[in-house]
């Protein structure tokens, strides 16, 4: 697999969930079928069925990240996993390229206005998408995988809080548990046309003790592993994403 940049060596280790799916249905034999049974589409729909899916392998496809509603730079060690899983047949023989924020934001400039009032999250992410469309085709990709990150992170007490009343408890007895719960969700779609060829999505739990005086700053370090692991999850879901699509494209071509 051809890579564009260089990755962090780093290791890790998830436990977690996810499941995966592939789209490769013809735009016009969904209007067709309608038609034909006598259903009266409306051109809004019309418009968002009648895609194709164009996308041709060996493929030049983009990477991009999303956190807090917004593009980011994708950390060494997620790089390194999906790099990991990706470097498999026949996923291996399509070109992988991290989107470029500069080329982004050179082209598309508009990032989610805040200030505007309170955006929900569907919000967020069509902004974000109809940017990476424009910066993906500044770039020549044929398709883009974006992929966020999120989760939550909290702190309880357990049977040795009490020791948070003297001192030396408060830094050393483990009164506090730490947990973290991270979710990584990914859509591979044409940069051409939009059409969406699959998504995946890993969720990852951890919890450790720690004193009460570190509980706050441990979970939220937990949080960030936590993320990083569900990512480390996702990768080869995402990995086996791209072969099954490849094959089923191949199927659909030759039938």
């Amino acid at each position: 697999m051809r890579l564009a940049i260089a990755a962090a060596c780093a290791a890790a280790l998830a436990l977690g969930a996810c499941n995966s799916f592939v789209q490769t249905t013809s735009g016009e034999e969904y209007l067709a079928r309608a038609a034909a049974s006598g259903v009266d589409i409306s051109d809004e729909l019309k418009a968002a069925a009648g895609v194709e899916p164009i996308l041709a392998f060996p493929a030049r496809i983009g990477v991009a990240r999303i956190e807090y509603g917004k593009l980011t730079d994708i950390p060494g060690d997620e790089w390194e996993a999906l790099a990991a899983a990706l470097d498999g047949e026949p996923a291996a023989r399509n070109e992988y390229v991290p989107v470029s924020l500069f080329v982004t934001d050179l082209v598309a400039p508009r990032e989610p206005d805040f200030g505007r009032g309170v955006m929900n999250r569907s919000d967020i992410r069509r902004d974000i998408i109809q940017r990476l469309q424009i910066g993906g085709a500044r770039q020549h990709l044929d398709a883009i995988l974006v992929y966020e990150v999120y989760g939550r992170s909290d702190t309880r007490r357990n049977d040795l809080a009490v020791a948070d009343l003297t001192i030396i408890g408060a830094y050393l007895a483990p009164g506090r548990k730490a947990t973290a719960e991270a979710h990584a969700s990914a859509l591979l779609f044409d940069v051409r046309n939009g059409y969406p060829y699959g998504a995946a999505s890993a969720t990852v739990e951890r919890g450790e003790r720690a004193p009460a005086v570190y509980a706050g700053k441990r979970a939220d370090d937990l949080l960030r592993e936590t993320q990083g692991a569900a990512v480390a999850d996702l990768a080869p879901k995402l990995a086996d994403m791209m072969t099954e699509l490849e094959r089923d494209l191949a199927r659909k071509r030759q039938g």
